[in-house]
C-alpha cells in the first residue's frame, strides 16, 4: 500500500469515527434513546484511541526519516581517512 492510500485510509476512517460520534451523540439526546450515550461514549475512546496510535505513527516515521537522513549524511560526509604518524627514528649519534 503507498503512502498516499495510507493516508486516505486513515482520513476515511477519522471522518467516520467523527461522523458516527456525532450522530449518536444527537441520537442519544432525544428522548427513549439514553442507551445511545454510552454507544456515544464507546465510540469517542475508540476515536481518542485512533488519534493516539496515528500521532504516534506520524512521530516514528518523521523520527525514522530523520535517522536515515543523518546516517545517509554521515556515510557521504565522512572525513578522510587520516594515516597515523610515522615514529620518528631516532639515531644514536
Amino acid at each position: 500500500m503507498s503512502k498516499s492510500q495510507a493516508a486516505k485510509r486513515r482520513r476515511d476512517v477519522l471522518l467516520s469515527l467523527i461522523t458516527a460520534a456525532a450522530v449518536s451523540l444527537l441520537a442519544g439526546l432525544l428522548p427513549g434513546l439514553g442507551f445511545m450515550i454510552a454507544i456515544h461514549v464507546t465510540i469517542d475512546l475508540v476515536l481518542a484511541a485512533f488519534l493516539t496510535i496515528s500521532a504516534r505513527q506520524v512521530r516514528m516515521a518523521s523520527d525514522r526519516a530523520r535517522r536515515v537522513q543523518f546516517a545517509s549524511r554521515s556515510v557521504t560526509q565522512r572525513p578522510a581517512m587520516v594515516r597515523p604518524r610515522q615514529s620518528v627514528r631516532q639515531y644514536d649519534y
